[in-house]
């Protein structure tokens, strides 16, 4: 007996006529077979649903087959048979998780500007098989660990959002769950309510069986302010207080009338400006002028 693969079936072929005497459906992406001659048995290990499929040849007729091992939830695109070529959308740019720990280009989003985080769920027993989808972010730098995340969002099959934010990073979240076909999408609307660092993403999903897949999206978004939010630094601020002018209690440079003056009102002006002068500055003693005191020195006195 010969065995071929397709997508997600298995084609069993007598080799004694060789014609195809059976369809079995196994698991994602099937890349290896064991064949156990004492049971009888054909063992199929698919790499992309994380199973091993056991086909029994004791009845070639209506061979069977099934996961010796609970299928986990994969990340889907296209391969998975979704419209959208890649697994996950962040703004608007499209993201392939070929492995599980995947560097992208950092998306740039800003401050009170919705962004959408979009990704697909494929499960062997259909979308509502998938129970827990979890995104952790704010992992700055080398921290790539959920563990070092204490920003969550956490979507869970029939209940209430949970949302975790202890630095107040979000202004608005929602996730809307689609079912497609064989597919779950999620789509994560979210608007920050602060700047963050370029930050990896970790989603973590399971299904009802709890088995559960991990993938690391490193360096994946950074949040900047937008323009007319940017605050004026404090510099600037003290700067501008420290040089606001004081109004004097009177004013040593009356401002004229803003109609045009002819020159014989000047002597008028400034005897208004001596006057103001010496009322603020009351002579206290009078002062003989300099040709007085010569003149009386002369005369003996």
């Amino acid at each position: 007996m010969l065995e071929i693969s397709t997508a997600i079936q298995y084609l069993l072929i007598s080799d004694s006529t060789n014609t195809v005497i059976a369809t079995v459906s196994v698991g994602l992406d099937p890349v290896e077979v064991v064949y156990d001659s004492s049971k009888g048995e054909v063992y199929v290990v698919n790499e992309d649903s994380h199973t091993i499929s056991v086909i029994s040849d004791t009845d070639l007729i209506g061979a069977s087959g099934g996961d010796y091992s609970l299928s986990h939830p994969a990340f889907a695109g296209s391969k998975f048979g979704s419209n959208n070529l890649y697994p996950l959308y962040i703004d608007g740019k499209g993201i392939a998780l070929p492995q599980y720990s995947n560097i992208v280009p950092t998306t740039v989003v800003h401050t009170g500007t919705p962004a959408t985080i979009k990704l697909e769920a494929y499960d062997n027993e259909g979308p509502q098989s998938v129970e827990h989808v979890a995104l952790f972010a704010d992992l700055p730098g080398n921290d790539t660990n959920i563990s070092d995340s204490d920003t969550q969002i956490v979507w869970e099959k029939g209940q209430p959002l949970t949302v975790i934010d202890p630095r107040h990073l979000f202004s608005h979240v929602n996730v809307i769950s689609i079912p497609k076909g064989n597919l779950l999408e999620l789509d994560y609307n979210v608007t920050f309510a602060k700047q963050m660092p370029t930050s990896s993403i970790i989603i973590r999903m399971w299904n009802q069986y709890r088995s559960s897949t991990d993938v690391q999206v490193l360096d994946a978004i950074r949040v900047l302010p937008t323009a007319n939010t940017m605050q004026v630094p404090q510099d600037s601020a003290q700067n501008k207080t420290e040089t606001t002018s004081v109004t004097p209690s009177f004013n040593l440079h009356p401002t004229p009338d803003t109609t045009s003056t002819q020159q014989g009102d000047m002597m008028t002006i400034v005897k208004e400006w001596e006057d103001i002068y010496h009322n603020q500055f009351p002579i206290r003693k009078c002062l003989i002028p300099w040709e007085s005191r010569e003149t009386t020195r002369h005369h003996g006195l």
